[in-house]
């Protein structure tokens, strides 16, 4: 395949594929992809267990080991949840060495392998209604690979891309 130039490689003569791609030592793209991938995943598990205990402390939350039955609490609990999963995908996605939303899809599988197994441990322990285990196992998917769509879109439109596949499709040409 013959490489293409672009504006983005003008006055080097750099194929555009290789401007594109952020690592150049293609051993070490395995180890940049774990990296992404666990960076992701820490991510949302420190920011929601610090946002929890920030809760117990405020005594917005009953103290822990205590059941939290009410669904406002659970809903606040879900709602922040959400968000550090996008944010993951995000990280995730920004951090990957090639094919971004590849590597927020594994995020999102892992999350959601997590959140399921989360939901089989706590059936039937009493601690809170039964939807939020399930809401948590459902909405990990989703919400890590929109994190990581809205990388990848955001990376394509300052490109000058109109789609995400673009950017997997030049970074795997450098492989």
């Amino acid at each position: 395949m013959k490489p293409r130039f672009d504006v983005r490689s003008a006055g080097t003569r750099e194929p555009a594929f290789m401007a594109t791609t952020s690592i150049s030592n293609p051993s070490a793209r395995p180890l940049r992809s774990t990296a992404a991938v666990l960076a992701g995943f820490l991510l949302v598990v420190v920011l929601s267990l610090a946002t929890d205990q920030v809760l117990h402390v405020l005594q917005v939350y009953p103290p822990w080991g205590q059941p939290m039955w009410d669904p406002r609490l659970n809903l606040l609990a879900l709602i922040y949840r959400t968000i550090y999963s996008i944010a993951s995908g995000y990280v995730a996605a920004s951090l990957a060495p090639h094919r971004p939303m590849r590597h927020a899809v594994v995020l999102g599988v892992i999350g959601t392998i997590a959140g399921t197994a989360g939901l089989v441990a706590t059936w039937n322990l009493g601690f809170g209604p039964r939807w939020y285990p399930v809401a948590l196992a459902i909405t990990a998917f989703p919400c890590v690979w929109l994190g990581g769509a809205l990388f990848a879109r955001r990376h394509d439109l300052a490109q000058g891309d109109n789609s995400s596949s673009q950017l997997d499709r030049r970074s795997s040409v450098s492989r």
